[in-house]
């Protein structure tokens, strides 16, 4: 029968045989295949040694192994120090896996920022694209309209300038409405097409 001092040691052994999978972005599966034993046995060593402390032994070749696949010390996995590096070059791979992390979260932040306030403008610029098409077809509709109640339109002076206006303005609506489909900004019900 163990002490208490021997279950608490063991408690702590599965803690730290936990934390020190996590330090190293691991899984269960992916942990136990490097340690080269199967997941059920890794889960055994995590967990089930700490529910059944009183008649758990682990072997110390297996923590040895963890102890290096994990890039602990031994001192770590048994309570011993908090400090969970190895080595120097450990603590130092470390430091600076720290800093590039850091560093990313802070051009993360900047970079979500910049995007959250394009996001505004392109909400904007999307709301007016897709007003424009339908108000520039009432206006199409509404001259053409009044060209079939004037049927003397045409000898008017300027009603060639007025026409070709109406047309650029079209064939620029259905071009735009189709860049803009293309770059996934409007679904393709708002394509303008020209009549």
């Amino acid at each position: 029968m163990k002490t208490k001092s021997c279950v608490a040691i063991t408690r702590v052994i599965c803690d730290r045989l936990v934390l020190s999978r996590q330090l190293c972005n691991l899984t269960g599966n992916e942990a136990s295949e490097l340690l080269g034993i199967s997941a059920e046995t890794l889960k055994l060593f995590e967990f089930k040694g700490k529910e059944s402390a009183i008649d758990f032994n682990f072997p110390l070749s297996f923590l040895v192994v963890a102890a290096i696949t994990y890039h602990v010390s031994l001192d770590y996995l048994f309570g011993i120090t908090e400090d969970f590096d190895s080595s120097l070059e450990d603590k130092k791979d470390r430091d600076l896996l720290t800093y590039l992390n850091l560093l990313y979260l802070k051009e993360a932040e900047e970079t979500r920022k910049v995007l959250s306030k394009y996001d505004g403008r392109i909400k904007t610029l999307e709301s007016v694209c897709c007003l424009l098409p339908a108000y520039l077809r009432q206006i199409i509709n509404s001259f053409r309209r009044f060209r079939e109640l004037n049927p003397n339109f045409d000898d008017m002076k300027a009603s060639n300038t007025l026409l070709i206006s109406c047309n650029n303005a079209e064939k620029a609506a259905h071009e735009a409405t189709l860049k803009m489909i293309r770059y996934r900004c409007l679904s393709k019900d708002n394509l303008y097409q020209i009549e």
